[in-house]
């Protein structure tokens, strides 16, 4: 009997409030989520960084290199 009390007064909604305090407490689905993928993106940044530093021939031998290791898994035509 409570739940439907409950249900009535915040039309089936948690009030505004308690979600306030449970996003402070926890973080909004989107800080979890960046928060969850930031090692990647590190990863990411500090490959970048390696590669600008290469030339373009050697870029593309590594892209010709990579192509063939994946070819084996997934043929290319």
């Amino acid at each position: 009997m409570e739940t439907a009390a409950f249900h009535s007064i915040f039309n089936g909604s948690p009030p505004l409030m308690i979600k306030w305090i449970l996003q402070k407490i926890v973080g909004s689905k989107h800080q979890r989520e960046v928060k969850r993928m930031w090692p990647v993106v590190a990863k990411v940044n500090k490959i970048e960084e390696t590669l600008q530093k290469e030339s373009l021939d050697t870029i593309h031998e590594k892209v010709t290199g990579w192509q063939k290791h994946l070819h084996r898994y997934l043929p290319l035509e």
